[in-house]
């Protein structure tokens, strides 16, 4: 622009330097009700080769605004793929002011799209917009969700880093070269680089991606073989070769099956497929205005393949994961559709004017990116999304040849490749080369989790299905194991018409181990109970027996006793087990003192020497209390134990009923505990004398 005093002149000009354009001020009126004069006036300035391109008949006026005139012709309309794209010649003229009296008249040589003019207005809810904000909305809770699951599986070590801090710089790279585009300073554009590592890259994207491949590789491991396979000895894979092919091939047939869809629907503008199937306005920029960004547009043909990527791996994960164990396979996969072209169509819609264009596109495309990841691999998927990116972008690489041959280089030697690895003998697939880590220690815990709880009804079964009814005597019988299963076990023995044979024993040692030694020892235990004897001899016979099978330094504690109801004698023998307590009627509460030595730990002579039987006669309301060491050994946050203090405590205290004794003592215990976790079974037997 040169301005002098009134006098002001500008020019327009394109990268070449080719004036496309110029205004200058005049200080007279322009004839606005002459039509063929003002047309002179304002075309004084235009070149003649350009006024000599214009058709006869096709200069439009717009009068409507007598201190704005406006003459606009088209200078040309390109068919083929530049459907939609028009060189317009524009002349202007523009009333700057009265007194002084001063014009502006103006020319352009524009190359614009046709419906350019045809946006709604932007405060109006227009469709795209709903689909616009409805995509937004569900990206922002969905990132969250994935952040969230990211978290969670980072604890168990289920998610993979590197696939954090690829897909943040991936990501970081597009939102920075899309903001060096722009007229930025350095610090800037340092502030905004930054800025879309930290928040756009990690938070949006790279945590989210992370959390989401967590949730993809545990469904569907299998489709990940081949991209495992690449880091060995990939071109003698027949499946590598198989995949890479499948997803070069599906994406070339894909590209033109979509430029022929979009140019045969009239209802689809034609601009949709440049300004958006080829990377937004980029084909306009460069190709048409000249104005050339080749960082922009290397950034494209990475992410956008990378977000379509994302998008077909999100319906399916979430479909299978959380709906398909409740419908069958061919509704599950219709769903998976649904969701998937619901995305897909409103991703689409962000990036384009054009609802009809989102919804062709974007079902095309969540249709053709869902059948390669079903039918194929996650490989093949990733090709077909670059391929199909590359191809949409061809036009581009025109304004980039060097760049055009080496991807041409590059996809002829892939395909190459593929053919090598295509023509190896199909190798033996095991889990193991595809499953990751965590999926297996995931199935494992799995594994255990169900032979712990079968191992656990087991266990069930193995303690008295319901007590014995018995004249004259109220019995209670509560068993809590700390774990699935446990040491702890107790039965009951009708010897006779007046005998009732009582056990309760405990296995050194939890879970499993305990569990399977228990289960040995009630084998034993009740061959021998059903023989005569007394509560010692039986034990001496049960020790006999258990010594020979059982591991050294395993024990079992045990006492073994026989309540005759018609004299209220209970004789027993304790087996290196913690004494029993005897409850007097009128509340008296004490020890009943015994020797005795666990089984396992002696073969004959010492333990038959220790191990002896007791007897304590009872009152009627009397109650004898057998019970396991995880009463008194429980302890509490403080790294306290319960005691035997405590239990007598609480058995002095008065009750209706033998269950209410029990009941009490296993609440107290509880309550003494607190949050801290029990780290011993408790089992609890009561007999009161009526």
């Amino acid at each position: 622009t040169i301005q002098s005093g009134n006098y002001r002149r500008t020019l327009w000009l394109d990268k070449q330097g080719r004036v496309i354009g110029s205004a200058r001020i005049v200080p007279e009126a322009l004839p606005v009700h002459d039509s063929a004069a003002l047309l002179a006036a304002l075309s004084t300035q235009v070149p003649p080769s350009l006024l000599n391109q214009v058709p006869v008949g096709a200069w439009r006026v717009d009068l409507s605004n007598v201190d704005a005139p406006e003459y606009t012709a088209v200078l040309a309309e390109y068919g083929g793929v530049l459907r939609g794209i028009e060189r317009k010649l524009v002349l202007h003229g523009k009333k700057l002011s009265a007194k002084p009296l001063q014009w502006e008249i103006s020319w352009r040589n524009r190359v614009i799209l046709k419906h350019e003019e045809e946006q709604k207005p932007s405060g109006s809810m227009t469709p795209i917009k709903i689909a616009t904000i409805t995509f937004i909305a569900l990206l922002s809770i969905s990132c969250l969700v994935m952040v969230g699951v990211f978290i969670v599986r980072l604890r168990k070590k289920a998610v993979s880093l590197s696939v954090v801090v690829i897909s943040a710089m991936v990501a970081s790279l597009y939102a920075t070269m899309t903001a060096l585009n722009q007229t930025m300073s350095i610090l800037e554009i340092a502030l905004v680089g930054l800025g879309t590592v930290i928040f756009y890259g990690f938070f949006m994207v790279g945590l989210p991606a992370a959390g989401l491949l967590s949730l993809t590789r545990e469904t569907f491991a299998e489709k990940f073989y081949t991209l495992m396979r690449l880091l060995r000895d990939p071109h003698r894979s027949f499946y590598v070769g198989r995949s890479i092919g499948q997803g070069i091939a599906s994406g070339a047939i894909y590209t033109a099956f979509v430029c022929v869809l979009l140019f045969v629907l009239h209802s689809v503008h034609a601009e949709s497929l440049l300004h958006h199937a080829v990377f937004n306005e980029l084909y306009y920029k460069m190709t048409i205005t000249g104005q050339s960004s080749l960082f922009l547009f290397v950034s494209n043909v990475l992410f956008l393949p990378f977000f379509v990527v994302v998008l077909n791996l999100a319906a399916p994960t979430l479909v299978y994961r959380f709906v398909q164990r409740v419908m069958e396979r061919r509704w599950a996969l219709l769903l998976t559709l649904v969701v998937s072209i619901i995305f897909t169509v409103l991703y689409e819609a962000v990036k384009t004017d054009s609802l009809m264009y989102a919804a062709v596109y974007g079902t095309a495309e969540a249709v053709a990116g869902l059948a390669v990841f079903i039918y194929a691999d996650v490989l093949a998927l990733i090709l077909f999304a670059v391929t199909t990116k590359i191809l949409l972008s061809s036009l581009v690489f025109a304004a980039y040849p060097i760049l055009a041959g080496i991807l041409g280089v590059m996809y002829v030697g892939l395909i190459g490749f593929a053919i090598v690895a295509y023509r190896s003998e199909p190798e033996t697939i095991s889990e193991e080369e595809y499953k990751p880590q965590f999926v297996v220690e995931k199935e494992e815990q799995h594994r255990l989790h169900q032979e712990l709880a079968a191992a656990k009804a087991v266990q069930q079964r193995l303690l008295p299905a319901s007590l014995p009814s018995v004249e004259s005597v109220e019995i209670c019988a509560m068993c809590v194991p700390a774990y699935e299963v446990g040491g702890d076990y107790y039965d009951f023995f009708p010897l006779d018409e007046h005998r009732l044979g009582v056990l309760i024993g405990d296995v050194s040692g939890k879970g499993i181990s305990a569990a399977f030694y228990i289960t040995l020892a009630k084998g034993v235990i009740v061959s021998q109970v059903r023989q005569q004897g007394t509560p010692s001899e039986v034990l001496h016979r049960v020790n006999s027996l258990l010594y020979g099978v059982m591991e050294r330094g395993k024990f079992v504690s045990m006492i073994y006793g026989i309540f005759n109801t018609k004299t209220r004698e209970f004789a027993f023998a304790n087996a290196g087990h913690n004494p029993a307590l005897l409850r007097k009627a009128s509340g008296e509460t004490r020890m009943i003192p015994s020797r005795g030595m666990a089984i396992g730990l002696d073969k004959g002579s010492r333990f038959e020497a220790a191990v002896q039987t007791a007897t304590v006669q009872l009152a009627s309301g009397d109650t004898v209390m057998l019970y396991t060491d995880g009463v008194t050994e429980a302890m509490n946050g403080g790294m306290e134990e319960y005691g035997d203090e405590r239990m007598l405590d609480i058995a002095r205290k008065p009750a209706a009923t033998v269950d209410g004794l029990v009941t009490s003592l296993l609440a107290d215990v509880r309550t003494f505990v607190g949050k801290a976790p029990q780290h011993d079974d408790i089992t609890v037997v009561a007999l009161k004398a009526l």
